[in-house]
């Protein structure tokens, strides 16, 4: 369930069409189409759906626009977007591979399992790859590019309250920094709070986003921190890589959603609260009362 959009689009879930909010997370649009089984688990192909809304589980990889495991809750949804769900042997929600959980219900060790049989092992390893693969390659390559070298002031490593507080801050002393952050809008966390409990940071955002427009700070969504190393920051954003030297790094990357440990904590729908916030504030209702 979820409010009507204002700027309603129609993509595609493993050919059904559904309406969705034009720049939500694609994620956000199927859940609020009512599909929270969205991916397979590897080898033992359980259900999974979206658990955390900010790329760092994976519960919502799904094959978009003949890319494979793309982190849907990462990538803003477009008219005619077409999404596959992927690691599976019958339909979305009827995987006949899902059988292998129930054969191996203590776990199975692929590597081991009949090997040295003959005949058998060949099988077995051919049975492994299908089961235990996460996706198909695309159907054509992309070309190589190269990695662009830049040299910065300052890099900040994520958007939320601290990164825009540390950005300011640079801002004010002179050092203009570029803020990199996957997600698709600024805010980090903020963005999962109703109105009045967000009404204390407004001062914050107002701040940041007034060094945005006077040219004094650089901000980057859809970015990835992908890799760091002594002096260099490997950036991943869509147009390709860029090698990044800055002379301050600062990392403001936020908090990862732990999972509780409880039977069936990997379910469709068991999720984090601010993952349950984040669709929320997009007007997507993530379940119903029981």
């Amino acid at each position: 369930m979820r409010l009507p959009p204002t700027h309603p689009i129609t993509l595609s879930l493993d050919g059904s069409p559904i309406v969705a909010q034009r720049g939500e997370p694609l994620a956000a649009a199927l859940v609020g189409a009512g599909h929270l089984n969205i991916a397979r688990s590897p080898k033992f192909h359980r259900p999974r759906g979206p658990a955390c809304m900010r790329g760092a589980c994976d519960g919502c990889l799904a094959r978009v626009d003949d890319v494979p495991n793309v982190m849907t809750c990462l990538v803003p949804a477009e008219d005619g977007m077409r999404v596959v769900t992927q690691n599976r042997l019958g339909s979305r929600d009827a995987d006949l591979l899902r059988m292998t959980d129930w054969f191996f219900p203590d776990g199975m060790n692929h590597h081991e399992l009949f090997a040295g049989v003959p005949g058998v092992q060949t099988v077995m390893q051919a049975f492994a790859r299908r089961v235990a693969g996460l996706g198909k390659m695309p159907t054509s390559a992309l070309p190589p590019r190269e990695a662009a070298r830049r040299e910065i002031a300052a890099l900040v490593v994520g958007s939320g309250p601290a990164g825009m507080a540390i950005a300011i801050e640079l801002a004010k002393r002179g050092v203009r920094p570029e803020i990199v952050d996957d997600a698709l809008v600024p805010g980090g966390s903020l963005a999962a709070l109703p109105g009045a409990a967000a009404a204390p940071w407004d001062e914050l955002r107002r701040a940041f986003d007034a060094e945005l427009r006077a040219g004094h700070a650089r901000l980057r969504t859809h970015t990835t921190a992908a890799a760091i190393y002594a002096t260099d920051v490997l950036v991943a954003h869509a147009e390709g890589v860029e090698i990044v030297s800055p002379r301050v790094l600062v990392l403001a990357c936020g908090a990862h959603d732990g999972v509780e440990p409880f039977e069936g904590n990997d379910l469709p729908g068991v999720m984090s609260a601010r993952a349950a916030s984040l669709l929320l504030a997009r007007g997507v209702l993530p379940g119903r009362r029981l």
